[in-house]
């Protein structure tokens, strides 16, 4: 059993890298000026050299692999988790955040290689959909603890208010993935931008809102 764990952790950290071997075999392709920042509707608004570019992906890559093996050791740092002990739950999260960095990672190169093409609703909004559609579906099933979920003091001070808080933010955030999609497929780029924004608010305003009405209304029937 610890043999097959090690054998998941270590293709996982491989999957966190992959991209930098990616860029390895495509970086007589790239062009002298790469995309280094975007707009939230994926239009370039600023580049740099190759060098600066390749400082970017690695940051990226080590930043997957990082959030891999903090949330795979979250039991051991966070006072939470501590008695509960390691969590198949958080195994999955981890594994998906470092698929969805290394996809996101892919597709960046791929616009660097390919600038005239719009990569962010071809396949940026649609992977970034995928991930909230994925986290929602096993949001309900997160404990308390400080590094994923919704971390606000009335959820981490009240495991009940957590965990409903969380069952309402698994369906919206689900919810709010399969629209990401479905924008990709059907609206402009100027309108995913406005609909884009409304919808991520919405996502992070309404499990916060409704945290809170739960807080107080707890606090009202202890007066």
């Amino acid at each position: 059993m610890q043999q097959k764990s090690l054998a998941k952790h270590l293709l996982n950290i491989v999957v966190g890298v992959i991209p930098l071997v990616y860029l390895a075999v495509k970086w007589g392709d790239l062009p002298e000026a790469t995309p280094l920042n975007y707009g939230v509707d994926g239009s370039i608004n600023s580049t740099g050299n190759k060098a600066e570019f390749l400082m970017a992906i690695a940051f990226m890559s080590i930043i997957s692999v990082g959030v891999y093996l903090l949330l795979i050791n979250i039991h051991k740092i966070d006072p939470k988790r501590a008695k509960e002990g390691k969590s198949a739950m958080f195994d999955k999260i981890a594994t998906g955040m470092v698929v969805f960095l290394s996809a996101l990672e892919l597709v960046i190169i791929q616009q660097a290689l390919q600038p005239n093409i719009n990569f962010f609703q071809i396949a940026i909004l649609p992977i970034l959909g995928a991930l909230f559609m994925f986290l929602g579906n096993i949001m309900y099933s997160v404990k308390p603890n400080y590094f994923a979920g919704i971390r606000i003091p009335w959820t981490l001070n009240d495991d009940d208010n957590w965990k409903k808080t969380h069952r309402l933010a698994g369906v919206i955030w689900f919810i709010g993935g399969l629209l990401m999609i479905l924008m990709a497929l059907v609206l402009t780029p100027n309108s995913i931008r406005v609909v884009l924004n409304i919808v991520i608010m919405v996502m992070v305003l309404i499990p916060v809102i409704y945290s809170f009405v739960l807080f107080k209304q707890k606090q009202n029937s202890n007066n």
